[in-house]
């Protein structure tokens, strides 16, 4: 996990919050800085309870105690998507190796389809496929990944609902196939 800090510089995150309008005033107990950063260590640490997560990356403000859970639940929920995509964008700019001078960079689109919880939000927004037998019981999200496929870096990823194509999505990498 001390890794982890090392690769995501702290002023990314304090960009990316600027950008999404995010950055936290007030002073928290879990400031929206450590919010972002709770948010990786819990997608790379699936296996382990949100409180775990706190505890091992040492979520805190100013190093004081370690927050109650449910001030971890809260800063999440304030945090939203917006920083985490302004964030990506931002890494994956920074991280982007150019091709060489002679020769065209080659990059694929693929997409995948998962399944999301079965929550009336999920079904509202995301939708799901249905057979002659009515409706899946899952809702789906369906995303399109660009790839570099010389160094297989992850340059733009766009998200939907699975009632939104992969031709669709991957019309809206385009702008990062021209830079």
């Amino acid at each position: 996990m001390a890794q982890f800090s090392q690769l995501i510089d702290k002023d990314r995150i304090e960009q990316a919050l600027l950008v999404s309008g995010k950055a936290s005033i007030r002073r928290r107990k879990l400031p929206a800085e450590q919010g972002v950063r709770l948010v990786i260590g819990l997608s790379l640490n699936r296996q382990l309870p949100m409180w775990q997560v706190v505890h091992q990356l040492s979520l805190s403000l100013d190093a004081q105690t370690l927050p109650a859970p449910s001030t971890s639940v809260q800063a999440r929920q304030r945090l939203g998507s917006q920083p985490l995509q302004e964030l990506f964008q931002l890494l994956t700019r920074a991280w982007s190796r150019p091709g060489s001078g002679t020769a065209l960079r080659v990059l694929a689109v693929d997409g995948v389809v998962w399944l999301a919880p079965d929550t009336p939000e999920n079904r509202a927004s995301l939708g799901s496929c249905a057979t002659q037998h009515g409706p899946l019981p899952w809702p789906q999200l369906r995303a399109v990944c660009l790839l570099d496929t010389d160094t297989h870096e992850l340059l733009d990823a766009q998200l939907g609902g699975i009632d939104q194509g992969e031709l669709t999505l991957a019309d809206n990498t385009k702008a990062l196939m021209t830079r």
